[in-house]
């Protein structure tokens, strides 16, 4: 044999680093696309509305109520109430056990109002109003400031209630094909419900005054060609708008509005989408990121998703061959997992998408800087952060919320028991959570 010089040496040796190198690289951008969706499962019901509690996903379908734990990618959904059932939209209080549904009225397109307060084994009807005809299949049929389930808003019932349903008043809209209703998470007197015109253009009602009155904002000059306005991720007097084919941004609480993105006219990275957006969020790792979902077209298989940077304005399209057929993607939760998005869609069944967050360390590093001192504490407990805080929540050790603030780093936890108890901080930024002991 002939010997081999240094040099053939040389080139050998990184002409075999080069080539692990690219195996290596190939598999694991397949590896990587492959495992950021996961299907799972439920494609034999319509999925309808996601929530997300604690550790636990529930999905309201077309046959009821399912829940399965979101530590895992299995695909065991458990039934827990109403099957066989339209189940439009269900909130679930943080205790697990209490739910307020809307659910239709067998197949007449109206809706009624039920709750449970046993995990969905019995439920209860809650008012005897009936929605309007038609008007069932939206996107956030119910509105509630964060954690207050005593204080709720329904949308095309045209109702609301203070004291978890033990009176009612009026929510006094015009009657508009509406698609959404929001509450402002820094303010719960302002209330946002969305849609379309009977001439077929979009439009926002405002109300100040929680729903006593409202004010119409049209759309013409944002959706322009559009008609519909499906969905607004808020954050402060800052929202996303998303509607058939266009994504905007209003930086003065609706006033006016840019555009971000217009699919009728699409960039070449993005044609394939479709026209049809029907849930926007922020990631919960960065509010200068969200996310847009929604229909490819009426007759795709296609699961799509839009993820938008703030900060370097781009947009990525990400997409999933649907195990069913038609697939039709109504709805979007997010959970934040270890410094990863975990996006949950619904349509056909349930299909998980998962992207890391971007600067982790940076994230890690704003986690850990927020502290609570003293701790034991015995009169008044201090918030250690540069962030802005919005509201403060104290649970029990049963989960149950005892204490609520806003607005501030101070609060006094004199009047507490002795005993352990969590504190939710919820910022401009993030939901932090720590424990601490009142002596």
């Amino acid at each position: 044999m002939k010997p081999i010089s240094p040099i053939e040496a040389i080139n050998k040796k990184n002409h075999i680093k080069r080539t692990v190198f690219l195996i290596l690289f190939f598999q694991f951008i397949f590896l990587g696309a492959f495992a950021q969706w996961t299907y799972l499962k439920l494609g034999d019901k319509s999925v309808n509305n996601l929530t997300i509690v604690s550790d636990t996903i529930y999905a309201s379908t077309n046959d009821g109520i399912y829940k399965k734990n979101v530590l895992n990618n299995n695909t065991n959904w458990l039934p827990c109430g109403k099957q066989g059932n339209n189940v439009v939209q269900t909130i679930v209080h943080d205790n697990n056990q209490t739910f307020i549904s809307v659910i239709e009225i067998e197949d007449t397109y109206t809706t009624q109002i039920y709750k449970s307060i046993d995990a969905g084994s019995t439920f209860t009807l809650m008012n005897q109003n009936i929605s309007d005809v038609n008007h069932y299949n939206c996107l956030d049929h119910i509105a509630y400031p964060d954690n207050n389930y005593d204080t709720l808003f329904f949308l095309n019932h045209h109702l609301k209630t203070f004291d978890g349903g033990n009176s009612w008043d009026t929510i006094n809209s015009s009657e508009l094909t509406s698609r959404f209703i929001k509450i402002h998470p820094n303010k719960d007197s302002l209330i946002i419900i969305g849609g379309e015109t009977s001439y077929l253009s979009p439009y926002l009602q405002i109300s100040n005054n929680y729903g006593n009155t409202f004010t119409l904002n049209p759309m013409l000059t944002f959706f322009e060609g559009d008609n519909c306005v499906h969905d607004l991720a808020i954050d402060d007097s800052t929202w996303y708008a998303a509607g058939e084919g266009v994504i905007g941004k209003t930086s003065n609480n609706g006033d006016t509005w840019t555009q971000l993105l217009n699919l009728w006219n699409p960039p070449p990275n993005l044609e394939e989408f479709g026209l049809y957006y029907t849930d926007i969020a922020f990631s919960p790792n960065d509010k200068n990121k969200l996310y847009v979902t929604g229909l490819k077209s009426t007759g795709s298989s296609k699961v799509c998703l839009l993820y938008y940077d703030n900060i370097g304005d781009s947009w990525n399209y990400y997409s999933s061959n649907s195990m069913e057929p038609q697939q039709k993607i109504k709805c979007m939760t997010i959970r934040k997992d270890e410094n990863v998005d975990k996006v949950y869609l619904g349509g056909k069944g349930v299909y998980l998408f998962e992207k890391p967050a971007n600067n982790i360390d940076n994230l890690q590093q704003k986690e850990n800087a927020l502290n609570i001192y003293p701790n034991p504490v015995e009169n008044l407990l201090t918030i250690d952060s540069e962030c802005n805080i919005e509201r403060v929540n104290i649970f029990n050790i049963k989960g149950e919320k005892i204490l609520a603030v806003t607005d501030t780093k101070t609060i006094d936890v004199s009047n507490l028991i002795q005993g352990i108890f969590v504190i939710k901080i919820i910022t401009d930024k993030r939901i932090y959570r720590r424990n601490f002991i009142k002596k």
